[in-house]
């Protein structure tokens, strides 16, 4: 019931005007475990504001359960090779200083967004997994609005930092 009036506001309001409802109806199909749900909502709310995650076709939602498994790595790498050198332009005390301060309602529920769309990512084993981290991390440093809401993408963009490169010394 409540999704219903959270999709007629959604659809009947431009993204900036009810970026909220939307993160508010996204959290609810993540606490429900309803994670394609939460995938095909947030790639829908992306799509009407041409937010598009690259590596990630458009309005791809019968893709994102079976059928394609499996990105390929050399697209991956290449894609996570473009956000670490986004990363290294950053200082560390900047991005300390990124998340001590407050920023527009917008960023804040693009991330947390994005943030759903992670987690739902991992629970579903999408393959598109490292391109929404990606995107999400990108975002934040673009942006330059780290918040706890890009804990997550941070945290598995991480891993798979290390999991691919099969570097864990130097990604101490």
């Amino acid at each position: 019931e409540v999704s219903q009036y959270a999709n007629v506001i959604t659809k009947n309001a431009s993204f900036e005007d009810s970026i909220e409802i939307q993160c508010l109806l996204i959290r609810s199909l993540e606490i429900m475990r309803k994670n394609q749900e939460v995938m095909e909502t947030a790639l829908s709310a992306f799509h009407r504001v041409e937010f598009e995650i690259p590596g990630i076709p458009k309005l791809c939602f019968s893709y994102l359960e079976g059928g394609f498994r499996g990105a390929n790595p050399s697209v991956v790498t290449e894609r996570m090779s473009k956000v670490e050198d986004l990363a290294s332009q950053c200082k560390i005390d900047e991005l300390i200083n990124h998340g001590q301060r407050s920023f527009e309602t917008s960023k804040r529920g693009i991330l947390k967004i994005l943030d759903s769309m992670t987690l739902a990512g991992i629970r579903l084993q999408s393959p598109y997994l490292p391109f929404i981290v990606c995107e999400s991390v990108s975002y934040a440093l673009k942006q330059q609005c780290i918040s706890v809401e890009s804990v997550c993408p941070f945290s598995f963009y991480c891993h798979l930092l290390i999991w691919l490169q099969e570097n864990y010394t130097k990604r101490r």
